[in-house]
C-alpha cells in the first residue's frame, strides 16, 4: 500500500510540474508573440 501511494504521489508531482512547464510554455509563445506584432 504504501508503494501505491508512493507512486501515485510522484505521479501527482510529474503532472503538476508537467502542466506548470505547459502553462509557462504557452504564455511565452503568447507573449513573443505579441512581441512581434508590436513590432
Amino acid at each position: 500500500m504504501d508503494s501505491i501511494a508512493t507512486f501515485v504521489t510522484i505521479l501527482l508531482v510529474i503532472m503538476s510540474i508537467g502542466l506548470a512547464l505547459a502553462v509557462a510554455a504557452v504564455f511565452l509563445v503568447n507573449s513573443k508573440h505579441d512581441w512581434w506584432n508590436k513590432l
